[in-house]
C-alpha cells in the first residue's frame, strides 16, 4: 500500500498529462486525428503526449516538459481546465465536467455524441453564430470586431476599392428634344425649346466640362455615325460658343452647324489637303470639308456621351 502511494507521489506533468489524455479520449471515443483538428495541435505532438517516454531527453539528461499553450489547448478540445487535466486519475469519472454523458439507447448512435471523423470546424477559427459563445455578423460589425486589411502583399478576392467620390449628387442636363443633329443628311432645327430634363452623376458631368447647366441633351438621326452613334440615341453636348476651327481637336466628335444645318461628325484634318474635314464613322459617306469658300461653319460644342437601346440579336462578335 504504503508503495503504491508512493509511484503515484513520483509521477511527473508529462506521465499524469499522457495518462488523462488516453482517458479522457476513450471516454469520448477520440481518435489522435480528431484531437489534432480540434486543438490545433500537430498529431506528432500529441502522439509524444500519449507517449512520454518516446520524448528525447535535452543535453542535461532532463525530459522536456510540455508546453503550457498545448496543454490548455488539449484541455480545451476535451471540454476540461488545465488544472483538471494534470489532476491525477481525472479519467476515472470527469471526462467532461458540465456536459452530461449522453444515456444509453438501444444500438442506435447519438450523433450528437460519437466521433466526428471529419469535422467542419477549423482549429483556430472563431466560434460560429449557430454555436456556443458565436456571434452574427451584425455583432461583429456593432462591436468593431470586423477589421479588413489593406496589405498589398496578401492576395484575396476582396480588395479595397476606390474612394467614393466626394459629391455623388445627380444633377439635371436640359433636354432639348426637338433638335436633331443630323448623322446622315443633317436637317435644321425647328425649334430649341426646351422639352425636359435628364439626370447624369455630377461627378461625370463635371469631369467632361458639362456640370454647372453647361450641357444639353439632343438627339441624332441618321446612319453617318453607325458604329459610334445610332439613330435616335441620346446625345450628350456641351455648347461653346467660342470654338473655332483653331479650337478643333482630331478624331473627336463634335456637333456642328454647316450651312444652316446641325450635323454630328468626326473632325479629323484630311491626310492629303491637311485641312480639316467632318467624317462619318459610316464610310459610305464622303468627308465634308469644313474650310470651303463660300460655306458658313458654326462649331457648336463636343458630344462627350452617347446612349442607346442596344440591338438585340444579329450583332457580329
Amino acid at each position: 500500500m504504503h508503495t503504491s502511494r508512493m509511484s503515484k507521489a513520483r509521477q511527473s506533468a508529462n506521465d499524469i498529462l499522457a495518462a488523462n489524455l488516453h482517458a479522457l479520449m476513450k471516454k469520448q471515443g477520440v481518435v489522435q486525428t480528431v484531437l489534432a483538428q480540434r486543438s490545433g495541435i500537430a498529431q506528432t505532438t500529441i502522439s509524444l503526449y500519449l507517449s512520454p517516454e518516446r520524448r528525447q531527453p535535452s543535453k542535461t539528461g532532463k525530459l522536456p516538459s510540455a508546453k503550457l499553450t498545448e496543454i490548455e489547448a488539449l484541455a480545451t478540445a476535451l471540454g476540461v481546465t488545465v488544472g483538471q487535466i494534470l489532476t491525477p486519475d481525472l479519467g476515472a469519472g470527469a471526462a467532461h465536467p458540465g456536459r452530461p454523458s449522453p444515456p444509453k439507447r438501444s444500438s442506435i448512435t447519438d450523433l450528437d455524441s460519437g466521433a466526428d471523423e471529419f469535422p467542419m470546424r477549423i482549429a483556430g477559427m472563431p466560434d460560429a453564430p449557430w454555436e456556443p459563445g458565436g456571434v452574427t455578423t451584425k455583432q461583429m460589425e456593432r462591436e468593431g470586431l470586423v477589421q479588413f486589411g489593406l496589405d498589398r502583399s496578401i492576395a484575396t478576392n476582396v480588395t479595397a476599392g476606390e474612394p467614393v467620390a466626394a459629391n455623388e449628387k445627380f444633377e439635371k442636363v436640359l433636354e432639348l428634344a426637338d433638335v436633331r443633329l443630323a448623322a446622315g443628311d443633317g436637317i435644321e432645327a425647328e425649334s430649341e425649346l426646351v422639352t425636359g430634363a435628364i439626370q447624369f452623376r455630377q461627378s461625370f458631368l463635371r469631369s467632361v466640362g458639362a456640370d454647372k447647366g453647361r450641357g444639353r441633351v439632343v438627339y441624332a438621326k441618321g446612319d453617318s455615325m453607325e458604329g459610334d452613334i445610332k439613330d435616335g440615341w441620346a446625345l450628350l453636348v456641351v455648347p461653346d460658343d467660342s470654338l473655332t476651327i483653331r479650337d478643333l481637336v482630331p478624331k473627336t466628335i463634335y456637333a456642328i452647324n454647316y450651312d444652316g444645318k446641325m450635323i454630328v461628325k468626326i473632325i479629323d484634318k484630311d491626310k492629303l489637303t491637311g485641312k480639316w474635314v467632318a467624317k462619318s464613322a459610316n464610310r459610305r459617306y464622303r468627308d465634308i470639308p469644313l474650310e470651303a469658300e463660300g460655306v458658313s461653319v458654326r462649331i457648336l460644342g463636343r458630344v462627350v456621351w452617347a446612349g442607346g437601346r442596344l440591338d438585340q440579336g444579329g450583332i457580329e462578335a
